[in-house]
């Protein structure tokens, strides 16, 4: 071993030469282990991670439903929850390795710092079974961004310094094959990655491949699944879309989800009022869909439903993949309703990635558990403020 002697140059000499050495043979190491590119977006596209969550563990103890805690991403096709849509969950496959054939130019325009987002147009594709709003891209390849025209809304998901947008992946029919996914921010300097960040390797690259993906409807609509976009921070992006045909370039601005919530939270609440001593005017359970037992009796017609009372799951079906805000009252008299009793929360954020799922639950949907905490016995409603609607529900406590 050698002797740390710290007045010795020669010794200094040698141990500055064995921790070169040392360091050189340890980065071959990591760089031998390190995942492939492609190995690292076929677990994001297909793979759920399971594990325990503190927080949720309990409720999940009496509700039956699991918590998929896999912060790098949760895959679903969706679909109408119907005898003629698909409801089988098959994962799509995406390589981030590169084709024989050599990528078209990346055509995204540039941006002066400061200066406005050149934002393109959104396709509005009317096929029932998809989220309401519009997508981004265009033939035969489209990305919904579960913010209904509205800039793209991020959330901190745990993931460090980088923050998750949601995108859904669909194509035209009679589209076959790969399609090649490039983004970047404008105007300003900032990473973006569809890739596994815990390599803390950004992938800006991603490659589809539709092979996996499910018709939706008698459309022939191919529903490719969910891979997430990753960012660091708010601001204006692109993203190129390079399909057999030709390549689409969308451009859109980045926002924290807070704006979202601060922007539903704007909206008047107007509750329906009861004369006292009036029967209590329920909304009546959902009969308008199929819940396939995934969840008790819910009430509502969508896209927002809500099951049981006290300890409460809300279900979003697929229409409706963006945040949700919840807020409501006594109708028939003086009381108040808060979320989550302990906590004493006048109103309730349901965010757009969800860790619940169980099994029977239709592909795309998602469920979220709180407490509904009424002050006294009486008719209550409820305000659901999404970005594309306003509803109510209205139930008996």
């Amino acid at each position: 071993m050698t002797r740390l002697t710290g007045s010795d140059p020669e010794a200094d000499r040698v141990i500055d030469d064995e921790l070169a050495a040392f360091l050189r043979r340890e980065a071959a190491r990591r760089a031998s282990a390190r995942r492939s590119d492609h190995e690292i977006v076929a677990a994001i596209m297909g793979q759920r991670a399971y594990g325990a969550s503190s927080r949720l563990a309990p409720i999940l103890a009496t509700t039956a439903l699991v918590i998929l805690v896999a912060v790098a991403s949760a895959v679903g096709l969706i679909g109408a929850p119907n005898a003629s849509a698909p409801t089988a969950s098959t994962s799509p496959v995406a390589s981030a390795t590169r084709t024989a054939t050599a990528d078209p130019p990346l055509r995204l325009p540039g941006v002066t710092t400061g200066g406005p987002c050149p934002t393109t147009h959104r396709w509005l594709i009317g096929t029932d079974g998809f989220p309401d709003g519009a997508a981004i891209g265009g033939m035969p390849v489209y990305a919904f961004l579960a913010e209904s025209g509205h800039p793209a809304f991020y959330e901190d998901v745990g993931l460090g310094q980088w923050n998750r947008i949601d995108v859904l992946w669909v194509t035209e029919p009679g589209f076959e094959g790969r399609f090649v996914v490039r983004a970047a921010r404008l105007g300003g300097s900032g990473d973006v990655s569809f890739a596994d960040i815990t390599e803390r390797v950004p992938l800006p690259r991603v490659e589809i491949d539709t092979s996996w993906g499910r018709p939706i409807r008698t459309g022939e609509w191919r529903v490719i699944g969910h891979l997430p976009m990753l960012v660091r921070e708010p601001g204006c992006y692109g993203m190129q879309i390079d399909a057999a045909g030709g390549s689409t370039v969308s451009v859109f601005e980045v926002r924290p989800v807070e704006e979202a919530y601060a922007e539903l939270a704007g909206r008047s609440l107007r509750l329906p009022t009861v004369p006292p001593g009036e029967v209590c005017p329920a909304t009546p359970t959902s009969g308008s869909v199929s819940f396939q037992g995934f969840v008790g009796g819910v009430i509502g017609d969508g896209p927002v439903y809500l099951s049981g009372a006290g300890r409460a799951i809300w279900v979003a079906d697929s229409r409706e993949l963006g945040p949700i805000l919840v807020r409501g009252g006594r109708i028939d008299g003086p009381g108040e309703l808060r979320f989550e009793a302990a906590a004493a929360r006048p109103e309730l954020r349901l965010p757009i990635h969800s860790y619940v799922e169980s099994p029977g639950q239709p592909v795309g949907w998602r469920q979220f558990i709180s407490e509904l905490a009424p002050s006294a016995p009486g008719c209550y409603a409820v305000q659901i403020d999404t970005l594309a609607r306003t509803g109510y529900l209205v139930f008996e406590a």
